[in-house]
């Protein structure tokens, strides 16, 4: 996994646990990837991208709370840099979402374990929240 993917993992989770409503992250298109696809899932309210200076560009993400609880939470990380975990299809299906969204990496992109198993694809887990 990027550094990028878990810096923007880590100020989520730390902004949303100090009821922060939003937080600026610097631009790359891994991270605009992975913001599209919490935008998607529900975890954000909403994005935008925008100039810092000529030459930079950053995101302003605003966090969502449910019932006033951070959703980010409980995230966890489950890939890190130095030990990548892999999940084939069969691994897949032995995983029991009840109110936990599992975030992959693929050779389509960035898809949650139900995306997945619908695809029949596996991936390498990045984390769940």
């Amino acid at each position: 996994m990027n550094n990028s993917i878990v810096n923007l993992l880590i100020q989520l989770k730390n902004a949303s646990l100090v009821f922060k409503e939003t937080i600026v992250v610097s631009y790359s298109a891994l991270v605009l990837k992975m913001v599209k696809v919490l935008y998607k899932q529900g975890l954000i309210q909403h994005y935008r991208v925008f100039n810092i200076s000529t030459n930079k560009k950053g995101i302003k993400i605003s966090i969502r709370y449910r019932f006033g609880k951070p959703v980010f939470g409980n995230l966890k990380i489950l890939s890190k840099p130095s030990n990548l975990k892999y999940l084939r299809l069969k691994d897949l299906y032995k995983i029991r979402e009840k109110k936990r969204i599992f975030f992959l990496s693929t050779s389509l992109g960035f898809l949650t374990s139900l995306e997945c198993k619908k695809l029949r694809i596996g991936g390498k887990i990045l984390f769940v929240s």
